[in-house]
C-alpha cells in the first residue's frame, strides 16, 4: 500500500513540476522505494533523512550544478515539511522518499556537468578569484545566465547541444578576464584623468597633463596585453593612477597660481617657505629662511638623513635608543591651524577641492581595495616617489 502511494505521488509531483523533463527521470521510481523500504514506518527517521538530505543538496552547490533538480528538491521539501505539519505521515514518507531519489540524480548531474564543462568551470574559478561579479556584475550575470542554459541542456538529457554550445561561452568567459583586470586596476585612473580633463588641467598644467595621459593609455595597454600577471597589472594600473591623480591636483594648483598680484605671489611663497619651516621644527632642525626655497628643502632632507644614519648606527650597536624630539607648545589649536593653513593654500576651502577623485572612489565602489588603492604600503610609497621622479 505505501509503495503503491509511493509511485502516485511520485506521479502526481512530476506532473506538477515545471519542464523541461529531467535526464534518468524514469528510474526515479525505482530509486525512491529503494529509499521508501529503507525507513520502514519511522517517520521521524524520513524526517532527519530529508533535512540531511536537502543540507547536502545546498553544500553541494547543487542550485549551480543542478538547478533544475534543485528546484524539484525544494518543491519536495516543501512537502516533507507540510505532511510533517499535517501529521500525515504515509505521505511524509514518500516526499521524503523522493527528495532522497532527486539527490542522488542530482549529484550525479553534477559530476556529469564537471566532466563535460570543466574549462568553463575552471574559468568561472579565475573570474571569481579577481571578483568580476563585483567589478562587472551586468557581464557576468549574463556569462553565468548562458553557461547555465548548457548545465539545464546536460539535465534534460541534451549532452550533445550543451557541447556544441559550449566554446561560445567559454570565449565570453574569457574575454571577461582582461575586461574585469582593466575595470578593478585602469578604470581608477582614466575615470581621473578624464575629472583633470574636466576641470582644464590640459590648459593649466599641460605637462603634467600630458605625461599623465600617456602613462594612463600605457597602462592600458600593458594590462591589455599581460593580465594574466596580476602583479604587473596592479602595479602598472597604481602608477598611472598616481600619476592621473598629480596631473588633477596640480591643475588645480597652478589655476590658482595664474593671474595672482605681485603682493599675492609673494605671499604663495612665503607660504610655502612658512611649510618648509615647520618640517624643519618638526625634526628639531634650524631656521633656514634666509635660504634658497630649495636649498631650504634639501637641508631638510639632508637633516633626515643624518637622523636616521644616527638610530641605524644605534640599532646595529644595541643602544638604547630614545628619540630627541624638540619642545612643543600648545599641540592642539598650533597644530590644528597649521594643518588647516597648509591644506588651504593652494586648493581652497570648497567641497570640489576636497573631494575624491572620481577614480578612488570608482575603486572603492567595486570593492577592489586589495589593488588600486594599497598606497599606504611601503612599496606603494616607492612607486609614487619614482613616479615624481619620473
Amino acid at each position: 500500500m505505501l509503495r503503491l502511494l509511493s509511485l502516485l505521488f511520485i506521479a502526481s509531483f512530476l506532473s506538477a513540476c515545471s519542464s523541461p523533463r529531467l535526464a534518468g527521470i524514469d528510474d526515479l521510481s525505482d530509486l525512491t522505494n529503494q529509499v521508501l523500504s529503507s525507513f520502514g514506518n519511522d517517520s521521524e527517521k524520513a524526517l532527519t533523512a530529508a533535512n540531511q538530505a536537502y543540507d547536502t543538496a545546498e553544500r553541494e552547490e547543487l542550485e549551480f550544478y543542478a538547478p533544475l533538480h534543485m528546484q524539484r528538491i525544494k518543491d519536495a521539501m516543501t512537502e516533507v515539511q507540510r505532511n510533517d505539519l499535517a501529521g500525515n505521515n504515509d505521505a511524509l514518507l514518500a516526499s521524503s522518499a523522493l527528495l532522497q531519489g532527486l539527490l542522488k540524480t542530482a549529484l550525479e548531474n553534477k559530476q556529469d556537468v564537471q566532466e563535460t564543462l570543466s574549462p568553463l568551470i575552471a574559468q568561472n574559478a579565475v573570474l571569481l578569484e579577481i571578483h568580476t561579479d563585483k567589478a562587472l556584475p551586468v557581464e557576468y550575470t549574463d556569462a553565468m545566465e548562458d553557461m547555465s542554459y548548457l548545465i539545464k541542456l546536460i539535465e534534460a538529457g541534451e549532452k550533445v547541444r550543451a557541447i556544441k554550445r559550449s566554446p561560445s561561452v567559454l570565449q565570453e568567459l574569457t574575454e571577461l578576464e582582461p575586461m574585469t583586470m582593466l575595470a578593478v586596476h585602469w578604470q581608477p585612473a582614466q575615470q581621473t584623468l578624464q575629472k583633470a580633463e574636466d576641470e582644464d588641467a590640459d590648459r593649466t598644467a599641460p605637462l603634467t597633463f600630458a605625461a599623465a595621459r600617456d602613462r594612463v593609455e600605457d597602462a592600458r595597454l600593458t594590462i591589455s596585453e599581460q593580465y594574466q600577471d596580476r602583479e604587473l597589472s596592479r602595479k602598472a594600473g597604481l602608477r598611472a593612477l598616481r600619476t592621473a591623480q598629480h596631473a588633477l591636483y596640480m591643475g588645480r594648483a597652478a589655476e590658482k597660481l595664474q593671474g595672482l598680484t605681485a603682493v599675492q605671489a609673494e605671499q604663495k611663497a612665503l607660504d610655502f617657505e612658512n611649510y618648509l619651516n615647520d618640517i624643519s621644527s618638526a625634526i628639531g632642525g634650524e631656521d633656514l629662511r634666509h635660504m634658497d626655497l630649495r636649498d631650504q628643502a634639501l637641508a631638510i632632507i639632508q637633516a633626515i638623513s643624518e637622523r636616521e644614519r644616527q638610530y641605524q648606527r644605534a640599532l646595529n650597536s644595541g643602544a638604547d635608543i630614545t628619540l630627541q624630539l624638540p619642545p612643543q607648545t600648545d599641540t592642539g589649536a598650533e597644530t590644528e591651524a597649521t594643518a588647516g593653513k597648509t591644506q588651504n593654500v593652494f586648493f581652497g576651502d570648497s567641497d570640489e577641492d576636497r573631494e575624491q577623485t572620481a577614480g578612488v572612489k570608482a575603486a572603492a565602489d567595486a570593492g577592489t581595495v586589495e589593488t588600486t588603492i594599497e598606497s599606504e604600503s611601503a612599496e606603494n610609497n616607492t612607486d609614487a616617489n619614482n613616479e615624481n621622479q619620473d
